[in-house]
């Protein structure tokens, strides 16, 4: 099940990325496909890109002070459909996630006092 995810999530990470005349041309990939949106992140300004990132979909119609009825349709009806599958299974970010968790790094152990600390720093920022 390990190595169906992994290709999974290696497929859409070449799809969603998929425009190599980047390399000849120099130019970030803007033709039709880009008007849709994937439910997946994924940089918008990326060179290679092929699909617009929901994330960086909402900003652009925040600051033109509008609604993306289309987008946020299109999310509902995904998370709808099949739930947070998405993140884990086509998402390029989840690939990342997986990959870097499974990179060997050294563990520092900290001691419990410090398990408090994240409720002051809470209570710092809504202050």
């Amino acid at each position: 099940m390990q190595t169906l995810r992994l290709i999974t999530q290696l497929f859409a990470a070449l799809i969603s990325h998929a425009y190599m005349k980047v390399f000849s041309t120099k130019t970030i990939y803007s033709g039709p496909l880009k008007s849709t949106c994937m439910p997946f992140f994924t940089c918008h300004s990326c060179p290679m890109a092929v699909y617009s990132c929901p994330i960086g979909t909402i900003q652009h119609y925040m600051i033109i002070r509008q609604l993306p009825f289309i987008v946020l349709g299109h999310l509902i009806l995904v998370l709808a459909a099949v739930g947070r599958m998405v993140c884990g299974w086509v998402c390029p970010v989840g690939l990342v996630q997986d990959l870097t968790y499974k990179a060997k790094t050294p563990k520092i152990k900290i001691s419990k006092k410090w398990n408090y600390f994240k409720y002051v720093t809470l209570a710092g920022w809504c202050c």
